[in-house]
């Protein structure tokens, strides 16, 4: 699951920009280095992640986008998919085909990872600790959709010592991003939901740091993100770019519901419960007795 919500906070990346108006194209590409992480992957109930996706996006005043999923797409997201916004809280999930749509509160998707981190903090007596955030700049980064760009290099290590049924588990993290960055615009000409989607660890105290850093650094254009296991192996790349960029003026039609569209439940009730699919349930265990029978054994490494 913390897969998929780091998927759709990369087609939601970006999307509330406080310009005036903008128009732009990006792509999302991961390539899966680990052939364990590879598999694992590829099996998933979810769809395969790891497929590239192009997007078309609009933006205007830091709340309003509509994301356009045009190559590529996933199980939550597949292309013609239309994601809208009014008012940066509310998002809407349209399938033009269909004429139906589900809906996610960005708001409470925030505030209820935030919950569960501090009830595993509680219930796990977890503490991150050797936390080490640092950029540095490594001079000119060439144009990246005709705009000139700096290079940096941000290193991110720390650990989470849990203690668990008086058992100790300890889990490293180490994660290397190569950032392309604009003086043109500023990080801060973008809303909460960009930096949490961009740099965000979900974990306060490292975040604090790395938004000291990020901070001055001004608008990213591209990122490659190096991930690597705790014991130093690489297990993915994944690399994010915007392909265009403009300021224009748009339609506040583009963000609005339109008019015939059926609402639908989300994919998340269907998995936790909703349309008759128990919780811990794949998605297609309703049509598969014997697949609804097992259990993927709880993991505390796996939510990090």
């Amino acid at each position: 699951m913390k897969r998929v919500f780091s998927i759709l906070g990369i087609i939601l990346l970006y999307a509330t920009v406080s310009l005036a108006g903008v128009v732009y194209t990006s792509k999302v590409t991961t390539e899966i280095t680990d052939p364990k992480v590879k598999e694992q992957m590829a099996n998933s109930p979810y769809g395969d992640m790891s497929q590239p996706v192009t997007m078309k996006c609009y933006a205007e005043n830091g709340k309003k986008f509509r994301v356009e999923i045009i190559e590529g797409g996933n199980t939550f997201t597949p292309k013609g998919t239309v994601v809208i916004s009014s008012d940066g809280k509310m998002a809407y999930f349209l399938n033009p085909s269909k004429k139906t749509y589900w809906k996610m509160n960005l708001d409470e998707l925030q505030k209820t990872g935030e919950s569960a981190m501090k009830m595993m903090k509680k219930f796990a007596k977890m503490r991150y600790k050797d936390i080490y955030v640092n950029v540095v700049e490594l001079g000119n980064g060439g144009k990246i959709a005709g705009y000139n760009t700096n290079k940096y290099k941000m290193l991110v290590k720390y650990a989470v010592e849990m203690k668990v049924l008086f058992k100790k588990i300890e889990h490293k993290h180490k994660e290397e991003t190569e950032i392309y960055a604009t003086k043109d615009f500023s990080i801060s000409d973008f809303d909460v939901y960009s930096f949490n989607n961009t740099f965000s660890t979900g974990i306060p105290e490292v975040d604090a740091q790395v938004k000291l850093n990020v901070n001055k650094i001004g608008f990213p254009l591209k990122t490659v993100t190096y991930k690597y296991d705790e014991n130093g192996k690489l297990q993915q790349i994944t690399t994010f770019e915007i392909l265009s960029l403009k300021k224009d003026s748009v339609s506040n039609s583009l963000f609005e519901l339109p008019k015939g569209y059926t609402e639908e439940p989300s994919p998340f009730a269907k998995m936790m419960g909703g349309q008759g699919v128990n919780q811990g349930q794949s998605p297609d265990s309703e049509n598969s007795p014997e697949e609804g029978k097992s259990k993927k054994k709880f993991n505390f490494k796996d939510l990090f």
